[in-house]
């Protein structure tokens, strides 16, 4: 597990209702012949402890990228579901704009106003579009904060106008919005640069025991795909004007 809210919530009164480790109770309550215990880590140090077969270790919620493919064995079935990376703005600029927000609207030509600037976490990987974006705009444009709270220093730094753009995943922006904008100050918006969906996977340690495991795993997981309480759980940190993106996904 990860200290890395709406995820894993461990240190305030929303404890215990972060989207994965729900997820995590699910998978457990249907695999009772396994005992399973979890440990806290940073997400950096989590990576690496994955590395090692001498124990069955797994991480929820993972992509799948050819790196990872080298040293882990993943699960068929996806484990979670989400909408893709949004940007996160005050409602003034969105007015400024003249953008609505049900709008879609490109990164690459938002950061052609050379007046906005975007703030995102150091080191984190977007996607390859959004990448591609980053690498090419001007980089006087850009702040990049490092640290597994990040996302909630940047979200401050929206408030206080000393940016005016903020990317990270639509929950999560919603889970420090609930957090840190009582006056309703903040809203966010679709970008094209993004897939339509987020799919994350249940990654292992190649322990000799992880392919019998991850077999069971996507067992469950194919029931849990049709089990409302999977889907409450997709939805639990979505703002109500986004839950019907995903919602008519998972209807299917």
């Amino acid at each position: 597990m990860l200290d890395f809210p709406p995820y894993y919530i461990v240190d305030d009164k929303r404890e215990g209702l972060g989207r994965d480790e729900a997820v995590i109770q699910l998978l457990n309550q249907a695999l009772k012949d396994y005992t399973v215990s979890t440990i806290m880590m940073p997400a950096s140090r989590a990576i690496y402890a994955l590395r090692d077969t001498d124990k069955l270790r797994c991480l929820i919620s993972l992509y799948k990228t050819r790196d990872r493919a080298q040293y882990l064995n993943f699960s068929s079935e996806y484990s979670t579901v989400g909408l893709p990376i949004t940007v996160a703005l005050k409602r003034t600029t969105l007015n400024k704009l003249k953008l609505k927000e049900s709008n879609s609207i490109s990164l690459k030509m938002l950061l052609k106003d050379d007046a906005l600037h975007l703030g995102f976490t150091e080191n984190r990987a977007f996607g390859l579009e959004i990448d591609n974006v980053l690498k090419s705009a001007e980089q006087s444009q850009l702040e990049a904060r490092p640290g597994g709270d990040a996302l909630r220093s940047l979200t401050m730094m929206l408030l206080k106008d000393r940016v005016d753009l903020v990317l990270g995943y639509a929950s999560e922006h919603f889970y420090a919005k609930q957090l840190q904008d009582p006056d309703d100050e903040l809203t966010q918006l679709s970008l094209t640069e993004t897939p339509e969906l987020s799919f994350g996977y249940v990654g292992c340690s190649r322990h000799e025991d992880s392919v019998e495991y991850l077999n069971r795993v996507d067992e469950v997981l194919r029931k849990l795909h049709y089990d409302h309480r999977f889907h409450e759980i997709m939805l639990r940190w979505l703002p109500e004007g986004l839950k019907s993106n995903l919602n008519y996904h998972l209807e299917k």
